[in-house]
């Protein structure tokens, strides 16, 4: 039973996501401008090496920026769940 395929990333060095988990499923990207460029709603924000998801081979389609794609749409939706709440009132 030895894996076929590895990620990509497998010489990027490891880190923890979520953060302090326990689980070593990111790596950290080598500048910000790396981590940047997979970015497009956190792109401003981040200004710092960043951990981001590690290429899966079973789950190609889960990369940072299917993640950032999620966030943006919770970012998203709590925003007018909030504006709901505040004009309702």
């Amino acid at each position: 039973l030895r894996p076929m395929v590895w990620s990509s990333d497998l010489a990027n060095p490891a880190c923890q996501l979520p953060a302090r988990s326990g689980h070593a499923s990111g790596v950290c990207t080598k500048t910000a401008d790396a981590a940047r460029t997979q970015l497009r709603f956190c792109q401003e924000v981040v200004r710092y090496r960043a951990c981001l998801p590690a290429h899966q081979p079973l789950w190609n389609t889960w990369n940072a920026s299917r993640k950032d794609e999620l966030l943006a749409s919770q970012f998203k939706a709590l925003i007018e769940t909030r504006l709901t709440r505040e004009m309702n009132n």
